[in-house]
């Protein structure tokens, strides 16, 4: 049971010992986020592009083909000279998942891109709006975020719950507009690429 000199006390030696605690967390967290990118990848059939501390980014592996003849984007960018790709991010308390549009250097080009991606699905008003937005000065367009969902995780060193919140919100059948994306999206960059 916390007292108030429990507590003190408990605060005392994280006081004392600050950069060995925040150096512990930091990398518990790293090895553990890091082994659940690379597990939930190969569980769900998606590309691991990048695995960071709090994040990592991935491509479902029937995009590979199509996305393979459009790295146009910036290849220091998060997804690695893809034009767009999923992130998984821990942020406070929360796992997010969020569908990324990245730099790219021809900005027509792009227009196009995020243009494409959004015929695929019907988005929600709140996507819509972000990327419309943006797209009305594509001159300073960098980042677009087209799809998101999110999920509270109580144990950040607990492996089979990160990989399970993982699954929850990277869930083809329960999600339409996700399923939509990823399922679509192949055919409507290969329709892109006949254009240009």
């Amino acid at each position: 049971m916390d007292t108030d000199d429990t507590i003190l006390y408990a605060r005392q030696i994280y006081n004392e010992n600050k950069v060995l605690f925040d150096f512990v967390m930091s990398k518990g967290i790293e090895n553990k986020f890091s082994h659940v990118a690379k597990q939930f990848c190969e569980e769900m059939d998606l590309k691991l592009l990048c695995s960071k501390e709090t994040w990592f980014s991935f491509i479902p592996s029937i995009w590979s083909e199509p996305l393979d003849k459009i790295k146009v984007a910036d290849p220091t960018s998060r997804g690695l000279g893809y034009p767009m790709s999923f992130e998984f991010t821990k942020w406070k308390d929360n796992l997010y998942l969020t569908l990324v549009i990245h730099p790219f250097l021809d900005q027509e080009f792009r227009k196009k891109f995020v243009d494409t991606i959004k015929s695929v699905t019907t988005l929600k008003p709140r996507n819509l709006k972000a990327i419309d937005k943006i797209l009305q000065n594509d001159k300073d367009a960098k980042w677009t975020t087209v799809h998101s969902g999110k999920k509270e995780i109580d144990d950040w060193t607990n492996v089979e719950l990160i990989s399970q919140g993982c699954k929850d919100i990277y869930d083809l059948k329960k999600d339409a507009v996700l399923n939509d994306i990823v399922v679509k999206t192949p055919e409507k960059l290969g329709n892109l690429m006949s254009t240009v």
